[in-house]
């Protein structure tokens, strides 16, 4: 964070102290209105489902048979909230654009758990996320993306209208662990982060390297810093943050510049 511990004054209920500070932060790198920080992803996941029950009136709320929501909840969402939920796909397979038109149902939500972690931590094409977001748009449901590491932090927002965007290892900056995109190109799927790329993405990896200057441009120091990273850590040295090198910065604590 860019605020000194001492700065941040005393925190009161609601007020000052360092967590306004983070949520301010966050919502700004997301581009959106508000950001609330919660302590757990459980808490977050049952408040964005209820606002939108609240907000359209419905209580059906749809997400995949393997959802946490489902699986390791005790089903709070119903025994707290009141919502009803439906389970929809195949509990092996990613959520399908057939599963979505099958349902017969208004909805008030539609979670999206990014990635699907039950089946293998799967993610959906982005094309079929997309349609799949406007398509439950367009029958007047809200859309809540679970997570969304799998993607670029600074685009997938926009496609929810709640997003659990989780702050993974959060130690001295505010960027957690943000998704990620492929080399310099416009995708959005996750693939690799190399030389050439830039951006936010490629500030956090720095931050989480140390030892290199935090520019956002991913040029050759940073690919060294990487390839000593993973050699020391017996990855393969070739400079390139896939899932595996991406995994092992998310542990690492921030060290300091040269």
């Amino acid at each position: 964070m860019s605020v000194k511990p001492d700065e941040l004054g005393e925190d009161w209920y609601g007020d000052g102290g360092v967590v306004p500070v983070l949520e301010e932060e966050v919502r700004e790198l997301l581009g959106k209105e508000a950001a609330v920080f919660m302590p757990s992803g459980t808490m977050a996941q049952q408040i964005a489902l209820r606002i939108h029950a609240d907000r359209t009136g419905r209580h059906v709320v749809a997400f995949h048979p393997t959802s946490h929501l489902e699986l390791h909840e005790d089903k709070a969402y119903q025994r707290l909230h009141g919502l009803v939920g439906r389970t929809v796909g195949n509990a092996r397979e990613l959520m399908t654009m057939a599963d979505l038109v099958g349902i017969d149902e208004p909805l008030a939500a539609l979670l999206i758990e990014l990635p699907q972690r039950e089946i293998g931590g799967r993610l959906p094409a982005w094309e079929d996320l997309v349609a799949q977001v406007e398509h439950v748009r367009g029958r007047g449901a809200a859309v809540h993306l679970d997570g969304a590491p799998g993607y670029n932090p600074t685009t997938i927002p926009q496609y929810g209208d709640a997003t659990n965007w989780v702050l993974y290892q959060y130690a001295g900056d505010a960027t957690g662990m943000p998704g990620f995109s492929p080399g310099a190109t416009d995708t959005n799927r996750v693939n690799v982060v190399k030389r050439g790329a830039a951006g936010t993405i490629v500030e956090w990896i720095q931050r989480r390297a140390g030892n290199i200057a935090v520019d956002g441009n991913f040029g050759t120091k940073t690919e060294e810093r990487i390839k000593a990273l993973q050699a020391q850590y017996t990855l393969s040295a070739d400079g390139i943050v896939g899932i595996d090198t991406f995994t092992l910065l998310s542990w690492l604590n921030p060290a300091p510049l040269c």
